[in-house]
């Protein structure tokens, strides 16, 4: 399990547990919440195969930006799922008309994204030469952990959040070509990416301890980078040279996502 999916949830069970200490607020706004959300949730992914000269000892010279060119890849992914948050705000007083909402959230978001990716070209050298490239990428269990600063004037509060981001993802990526007819050059990596989150909302309050959210959000969850080989073991991809190949391949992912939900807190 992630490291911050136990935060997050350690911050749960501490947001419960704080319920007796606050009961007597004489703020609705400040106090433990928890809350579920319908979200509808859009990933862009971009990325591409790049030939690393320095290791190269299979691609011709003017193979390196007709590759990058051609695996470059922008792809789009769209899920609605659910999504679980808790946290904790504090009524710091006065702020013109309304009151100074801060807070601290952290959510589960539910669902998974992914998108693929396939191309076939020619080597510049050889018209007859062909390759393929084919890239996928996946992210599942995003999570989240936000400041909430936010402005609230009777039964409406309105707000801007940022915090840190954190997802499951995975990248798989193979090249084959007309030399190589029985061998795939390929790499794949999976990590937990981490990034920033930043978002804007408002809450709407139709009873003491129940509100009504809307918010969007988005996050940047950083790039995913996996190094092309020979996947089947023991094998040999040898050039038109003769020589083996080592390696000389970049694939590269970066995630970006886009969640606009609507749900309700109940305040504790």
């Amino acid at each position: 399990m992630p490291k911050v999916t136990v935060a997050i949830a350690m911050f749960v069970v501490s947001a419960i547990s704080a319920t007796a200490a606050h009961a007597a607020t004489t703020s609705p706004w400040t106090g433990p919440y928890v809350g579920g959300f319908i979200a509808g949730k859009s990933a862009v992914f971009r990325g591409g195969t790049q030939v690393n000269p320095s290791q190269n000892d299979y691609f011709l010279p003017t193979s390196f930006p007709a590759i990058a060119s051609a695996s470059a890849f922008h792809r789009t992914s769209n899920a609605t799922n659910g999504d679980l948050v808790a946290g904790f705000n504090k009524d710091f007083g006065a702020l013109g008309r309304g009151r100074l909402i801060i807070g601290l959230e952290g959510e589960i978001e539910s669902g998974h994204l992914a998108v693929a990716s396939a191309v076939t070209a020619t080597y510049p050298c050889c018209a007859d030469l062909t390759y393929s490239i084919t890239q996928s990428v996946r992210l599942r269990g995003q999570t989240a952990v936000r400041l909430r600063v936010g402005r609230a004037t009777g039964h409406h509060m309105i707000y801007v959040t940022a915090g840190l981001a954190a997802a499951k993802a995975r990248l798989d990526a193979h090249l084959n070509d007309d030399l190589q007819a029985n061998e795939t050059v390929g790499g794949s990596a999976s990590k937990t990416l981490t990034g920033w989150s930043t978002g804007i909302g408002g809450e709407f309050r139709f009873a003491r301890s129940w509100t009504f959210r809307a918010e969007y959000v988005l996050a940047d969850l950083g790039k995913l980078t996996a190094t092309g080989k020979a996947i089947v073991p023991g094998s040999i991809v040898l050039n038109l040279e003769g020589q083996p190949f080592s390696g000389a391949l970049i694939h590269t992912a970066s995630v970006r996502t886009s969640t606009v939900r609507v749900g309700f807190i109940y305040h504790m």
